[in-house]
């Protein structure tokens, strides 16, 4: 039995926003599709970060473009905790083409910094800052794995090629 991290996030905020009911929209401004500030509430926030998140990850590719093109503009207007946080869940969606889990995380982070020591929302940003970590981890070490490869490969290349060039010498 799989779950999938949105499944699994989305459970993990509405147990952490003690069943905090999800705002009308998803977080969002229901009709100009506009982004909504975040409740005050950490609960209630938790839970609309988590719909916003879980809608971002259905977008289609050009859908999911447009989204983190206007998180993007958003971000640069204003570098406020929800800029961050809406442009931070954009870049983490899974299986979208606009994933970017070192750049998410350098967002967390900085969202951290400015977050008290308790609270809902900063063991949220924990557990989306550890998945994004984790998912950057594995990816630098994938990366070298693939060089290191490409390096072996490269020289039996190079040994193959001069077994044949002194083949070629001795006829």
């Amino acid at each position: 039995m799989t779950i999938k991290l949105t499944e699994w996030l989305l459970c993990v905020g509405l147990v952490l926003a003690g069943c905090a009911a999800v705002p009308q929209g998803g977080g969002r401004g229901a009709e100009t599709g506009a982004w909504a500030t975040l409740p005050a509430d950490e609960g209630a926030a938790v839970s609309a970060l988590l719909a916003y998140h879980q809608r971002i990850a259905t977008l289609p590719a050009d859908d999911a473009k447009r989204e983190l093109a206007s998180a993007n503009q958003a971000y640069q207007a204003a570098r406020t905790e929800e800029t961050r946080l809406r442009l931070g869940l954009v870049l983490l969606a899974p299986g979208t083409v606009v994933r970017d889990d070192a750049r998410a995380l350098f967002l967390l982070e900085a969202a951290l910094a400015e977050r008290p020591r308790n609270g809902v929302l900063r063991q949220f940003l924990l557990l989306l800052q550890g998945q994004a970590g984790e998912r950057v981890r594995l990816l630098r070490e994938e990366q070298r794995r693939s060089a290191d490869l490409q390096q072996k490969l490269d020289a039996l290349k190079a040994i193959d090629q001069s077994i044949s060039d002194r083949e070629r010498q001795r006829r």
